[in-house]
């Protein structure tokens, strides 16, 4: 049992061109935080919106606990959630998304579940409402993380979740700038649970995430993770190395026992050009990580604050 009995619980929503969203969410989730704990507020990222989703923070915090950080452009997702995380003070911290994806009524349950004892508690989409493709795409990225990585990762979970103090500092003290944020969680340990639930359909504005984003995530998962590709491609060029040497030897022998023959020119281009894909395609695979590498080294930050809104705590 947790022993803060009122904990300050601060709601963090990363959002991009949710203006028209946050208006109607926001007095929604005060009015639900409130019901949990007096002390709580709500932190909004604005991660490089074009629409007016600052001000509009600006006008709500007049009348409910809002702050804002105004990124300087879109750092993307993970970023945006980092920037959120190493700004609270509370000792629990509520993600969600902006879209009313995330429905409210789940937090009282999570807020049950963290004071039972739970350190992190998410939300598992029991719907799975996605194309063919996508699931597929889906399996065979989490199949090869539960296979490579020492992580345990539940495919259907998302930002939807409970975070306790302790979770979000561990996730705070590690320095890699390559974020992907469910690796994160799960690699950071302590007690947590997963409890399904029925996501909402978006009310406003349409999906930032597109195919070319979520392959570029899992990129980003798979070489912070799992070292799997760089050995997959290890050995297969010491079988290709290995044929090759065979088919060198069967060759030579064959000339010694038979004499020189008419070269096969159909054997030969089909030898150069399996052998220069797989070189080729194992170079790509290393120069991911070698991008991931040089992108650690320069040490850049991984998000840049333009303004932060506060709100006055004596007139809320």
């Amino acid at each position: 049992m947790k022993e803060v009995s009122q904990p300050l619980i601060c709601a963090l929503i990363p959002a991009l061109n949710e203006a028209e969203n946050l208006k109607k969410l926001l007095p929604l989730l005060c009015k639900q935080l409130c019901d949990i704990s007096p002390k709580y507020e709500v932190l909004v990222v604005d991660d490089g919106s074009t629409d007016n989703t600052f001000e509009s923070i600006l006008e709500l915090s007049k009348v409910y606990p809002l702050r804002c950080i105004q990124l300087t452009r879109n750092f993307g997702k993970e970023n945006a959630i980092t920037a959120g995380l190493e700004h609270v003070k509370a000792d629990v911290v509520i993600l969600l998304d902006a879209d009313f994806q995330h429905p409210l009524h789940f937090i009282p349950e999570f807020f049950n579940l963290w004071q039972q004892g739970y350190d992190m508690i998410y939300a598992v989409n029991s719907q799975h409402n996605y194309s063919w493709f996508r699931k597929i795409c889906g399996k065979w990225f989490y199949s090869l993380m539960d296979s490579s990585a020492s992580i345990k990762i539940e495919p259907h979970a998302g930002d939807f979740r409970l975070i306790d103090k302790r979770v979000v500092d561990s996730i705070c003290s590690l320095p890699e700038r390559n974020r992907f944020m469910k690796g994160i969680y799960s690699w950071v340990g302590y007690k947590t649970i997963g409890i399904p639930v029925d996501m909402e359909e978006r009310q406003s504005g349409t999906s930032k995430y597109n195919f070319r984003k979520l392959v570029s995530l899992a990129v980003i998962g798979i070489t912070s993770f799992s070292a799997l590709p760089l050995r997959i491609w290890g050995i297969l060029g010491a079988l290709v190395s290995l044929s090759s040497i065979t088919f060198g030897v069967y060759v030579v022998l064959k000339t010694l026992i038979y004499g020189i023959e008419t070269p096969g020119w159909a054997t030969l281009v089909a030898s150069i050009t399996l052998l220069s894909g797989i070189q080729l395609l194992s170079i790509g695979v290393l120069g991911e990580y070698i991008a991931r590498i040089f992108t650690e080294v320069k040490a850049r930050p991984t998000y840049l604050i333009k303004k932060v809104s506060n709100y006055d705590k004596a007139d809320n």
